[in-house]
Order: structure tokens, then C-alpha cells, then sequence
């Protein structure tokens, strides 16, 4: 009876052998399960890596100047990548650790992964390639936000600028005409048999040649001209800055005509000029600093308005020597002088000092209609012309200004200058005013552009506490794909 209740077990060789496959198979598929658990783990870990570190943009950047861009020096005024390195380092190795989620003691994680290290192997600033990249990404964002519609009118109006030479000047003509009447100044001539000294008084030789007043001139009945000022040796143009490795592959070159349109009409939405001034900044007249590039507002303010008068000369003489009734006037006008002096032969080179000086103090009232927010025409013609013959003599208290009118404003003439703005100066001095505007915000005293990094190629290494090292190589941005 004991000898029936024993059990007996027993295997055959074959389910031996068999079994032996079977745990082979069934552990190799684990182990490979897990290898490429691990590998997915650490492809999704790096995604999420880079995701959080380009999640910490400068708010700043942002807000002010609606651009992408992480500053590397997180506040502080440490210079390099280590810092973004720890940041990439650190969230790869929050994502990659399998336990935090799981309240239960002695839960095991299968994969036992941790971030080795996160290498920056290439990197794009924002002022590489003489601020390329920080130019770019404006473009981009205006193509994204606005059409096309004003770079038909804007490149028409500098193509006629360009094709009359109308910032060539006009004040070497207007002196070229006083010399010659000046040559004549002191002329003996024969009256009733006498030799007379004639001595030439010029009808308009209280207009200038070149009014260094013309800023007061126009602003004196306003709030005035800003009086703040710079030192440019802190600011991109003019240091020496980090560099980077370029711009990134995925984004394009903003090098066009349609990107400098694009890139002038940015401009004229982020900063501020006399018309639209930036309250408590280092430089309120911002857009008239980008194409003067002068430590103060009032200088670049003058020089924009300079290049304004010459443009508006051109124009206006060009339209007097058309209008028949004005070219009567200064003919009749200097014929008088002419035949006072007794010298018939001055009567020509009188009347074109005349129209000269006409042209000139038109040219003078148009610049404060368009610092009055109005407008003025590219071309004029008899309705649009504001100045009478006789407010040349007293010309700088006859200024009729005004708010009204058609053409183009002073924000269209700051378009056309921006096109024809040299595109090196134009965006090294865009860097100047974000850094200018940026430093004046909250815990931003140190910032500088060229520790602001667009996007980056990283080298991810993850390691398994069961003797599995892999990497991973990822390159991320803020670049808008087309």
C-alpha cells in the first residue's frame, strides 16, 4: 500500500532539450524586450529634454519683441553652456527615472536608467553671423503674422528716390548757385558815365545751406526733443561677442528684398521713434538709433530729419520747375533784383537761388507736418503746396505744420530708409535696443544677446544599472518649418 501512494517523476531527454530552447527563446525575447524598452525610454527622454530646457525662453524676449530664445546664463553673468548642459543633463534624468511615479515601497524598475551626460555638440545664438539668426527668426514671425500688401508701395517709392538721386543732395547746387552770384558781388559797371561798384545782396541769404536748427525748428512747438544718451561700448555693434556655429540648417537665410521689407516692418511694430516715443528707455527715438546709429536721441533724430529735407528738396524743386505760375513769380522777382543792380545777366542764377530757397522752406514745413503725424506726398502737386512765395523772407515763423494731408507719414519715410539701410548696421542695432530694453527689466541687468541660444544639436548618453550604455543624437529649435 505504501509503495502505490509514492509519486514518481520522471522527464525524457527530448523535453529536456526541448525546455532548454524554450527558456532560451523566452529570455532572449525579455532581454530584447528590454533593450528596446531601453532605447525607446531614452529616445523619448531626450525629446522631453529638450522640449523642457527650450521651455525656459527668455519671457522677457518674448513679451517685448515676440522671439524665441533661451538665455544661457539663466540670469546670472556666467558666460557658456555648461549651465544649459546641466538643465538637459537634469530633466533627462527626471524622465528617465522609472520609480518617482510609484508610492509602494520595493518596486523595482526593470530598466534602471539614469542620464549619464547631455554634450552640446552644436549650437545656433541669436547673434551669430552678425545677428543672421536674430534677424531670421523676426522675419519668420512677420510672415506668419502679416500679408505682403505694403511691399509693393514700399519698394516703388525707393525705387523713385533711388532713380531721381534724391539723397544725393541738394545743397551743393543751392551753394554752387550763391558762389556764382557771389563772383559777381563787387562788379564795376558804367552808370551815366560813371564806373560804379555794384554790391549783390542775395534776395535769400537767410535761408542755410545746412540748418544744424532744423531739429528745434520743427520740434519747438512740441513736448521737445529727447535729451537721453548711451555708451555703446556695452551693446552688440560694438563688442566682441560670443559665437556660436551659425545659423541653424532648418532655417532660412532672411538675405532677400522681401525679407528686408518684412524685417523694416518688424521694426517699425517693436520700436519706438519720435512719433511713438518708448517712455524711460535708454533711448527713446529706437528706430531713428537704427539708421543713425548715434549715442543720442537728438543726433539720430537730426539725422533722419536731414535725410527727410533732402528727399523733400528734390521733390519740390522738381515739382517748381514744373508749375508754371510759381516759376513766373521768381522769374518777375529776380528781374526786379537784376535790373536794380543793373546787371540783366544775374536775372537767371536769381531766380534759381529763388526756387532753390522755395524748395527748401516747403521742404522745411513738410518735415513738420510729418512730425505732426501728418502727410505728406512723394510727388506733390498745386492743392498739396503750403508755402507762399513771401514766406520765404520770414519762413521759420510761417511753418504751418498740421496733422492732415495725403501721402506718405513719417513712418513711411522711416520704411523707405529702412530699405535702403545697410542690412549689417541695420540688425547689429536692433541687437543694441534689445539689449538696451531687455537690461532695463527685472533680474535682466547682465543680459546679453549673444548668450541667447535658437536651437541646438545635442549628444545624449543614458546608462542601465544592468550594464546597458546608449546614445542618442537630437537636434531641436525654434525653427518655423515651412
Amino acid at each position: 500500500m505504501k509503495k502505490e501512494q509514492e509519486k514518481k517523476g520522471e522527464i525524457t531527454v527530448f523535453l529536456a532539450l526541448s525546455m532548454t530552447v524554450l527558456l532560451s527563446l523566452v529570455l532572449t525575447t525579455v532581454e530584447a524586450a528590454r533593450v528596446n524598452t531601453i532605447r525607446f525610454q531614452i529616445e523619448c527622454a531626450a525629446d522631453m529634454s529638450l522640449y523642457s530646457a527650450l521651455a525656459e525662453y527668455h519671457r522677457e524676449l518674448l513679451d517685448q519683441f515676440d522671439l524665441f530664445f533661451v538665455d544661457t546664463s539663466y540670469g546670472s553673468s556666467h558666460v557658456g553652456l555648461e549651465q544649459t548642459q546641466w538643465h538637459l543633463r537634469e530633466y533627462m534624468d527626471y524622465n528617465l527615472d522609472g520609480t518617482r511615479d510609484f508610492l509602494l515601497p520595493g518596486v523595482r524598475d526593470l530598466l534602471a536608467l539614469s542620464a549619464k551626460n547631455a554634450e552640446i555638440l552644436s549650437v545656433s545664438m541669436a547673434t551669430d553671423e552678425e545677428c543672421l539668426v536674430l534677424k531670421s527668426q523676426a522675419v519668420s514671425y512677420m510672415k506668419e503674422k502679416t500679408g505682403l500688401s505694403l511691399a509693393e508701395d514700399i519698394l516703388q517709392n525707393t525705387s523713385y528716390i533711388e532713380t531721381h538721386h534724391m539723397l544725393e543732395g541738394i545743397e551743393e547746387k543751392r551753394e554752387r548757385n550763391r558762389a556764382e552770384i557771389r563772383k559777381r558781388d563787387g562788379k564795376r559797371v558804367r552808370v551815366d558815365g560813371e564806373w560804379k561798384k555794384i554790391k549783390i545782396e542775395d534776395p535769400v541769404s537767410h535761408i542755410p545751406i545746412r540748418d544744424t536748427g532744423l531739429v528745434y525748428l520743427v520740434t519747438k512747438d512740441s513736448e521737445g526733443v529727447s535729451g537721453t544718451a548711451v555708451d555703446l561700448a556695452a551693446y552688440v555693434s560694438a563688442r566682441e561677442c560670443n559665437k556660436g556655429d551659425g545659423l541653424a540648417p532648418e532655417r532660412e537665410a532672411a538675405d532677400g528684398v522681401l525679407d528686408e521689407i518684412l524685417f523694416g516692418e518688424y521694426l517699425l511694430e517693436h520700436l519706438g521713434r519720435y512719433t511713438d516715443r518708448r517712455e524711460k528707455a535708454h533711448l527713446q527715438y529706437e528706430l531713428e538709433y537704427v539708421l543713425g546709429g548715434k549715442e543720442n536721441d537728438a543726433e539720430n533724430l537730426k539725422y533722419v530729419l536731414n535725410r527727410i529735407l533732402l528727399i523733400r528738396e528734390v521733390s519740390n524743386y522738381l515739382y517748381l520747375q514744373q508749375d508754371h505760375v510759381k516759376q513766373a513769380q521768381a522769374g518777375t522777382a529776380a528781374a526786379a533784383v537784376s535790373a536794380v543792380l543793373l546787371m540783366p545777366e544775374l536775372a537767371d542764377l536769381l531766380k534759381e537761388g529763388i526756387l532753390l530757397a522755395w524748395a527748401y522752406t516747403e521742404s522745411v514745413n513738410d518735415i513738420k507736418i510729418l512730425l505732426e503725424q501728418g502727410k505728406v506726398p512723394l510727388c506733390k502737386t498745386m492743392q498739396d503746396w503750403q508755402m507762399g512765395f513771401l514766406d520765404m523772407l520770414h519762413y521759420q515763423s510761417a511753418l504751418t505744420g498740421g496733422a492732415e494731408g495725403n501721402g506718405l507719414s513719417y513712418e513711411d519715410y522711416l520704411r523707405i530708409f529702412l530699405m535702403l539701410e545697410n542690412p549689417h548696421d541695420k540688425i547689429l542695432r536692433f541687437g543694441d535696443v534689445v539689449e538696451m530694453v531687455v537690461r532695463d527689466t527685472a533680474g535682466n541687468r547682465t543680459f546679453r544677446l549673444d548668450n541667447c541660444l535658437e536651437s541646438m544639436e545635442v549628444c545624449f548618453t543614458a546608462e542601465s544599472r544592468y550594464g546597458y550604455c546608449y546614445t542618442i543624437q537630437k537636434r531641436y529649435g525654434y525653427e518655423i518649418l515651412e
